[in-house]
């Protein structure tokens, strides 16, 4: 839950997320829609060498989370 709405700290908030349980938990309404977001993984080439098994783990654990990647 958002505490900033609760305290009257901030008019709006920006959700990131689909599901609007923020929008709902703190009596919000959309004023706006903003273009949609992506987010990449990055990882330097060094890192793919000495963490090749650790770094497919965890594609492997967003892709089951039905995350693209």
């Amino acid at each position: 839950m958002e505490l900033a709405p609760l305290i009257g700290l901030a008019d709006a908030i920006v959700d990131i997320t689909e599901t609007g349980t923020t929008l709902k938990e703190n009596d919000l309404h959309v004023y706006a829609e903003l273009q949609p977001v992506s987010t990449k993984l990055v990882v330097n080439r060094l890192a793919v060498k000495q963490y090749r098994t650790e770094i497919r783990n965890f594609i492997d654990k967003l892709q089951t989370l039905g995350v693209n990647a």
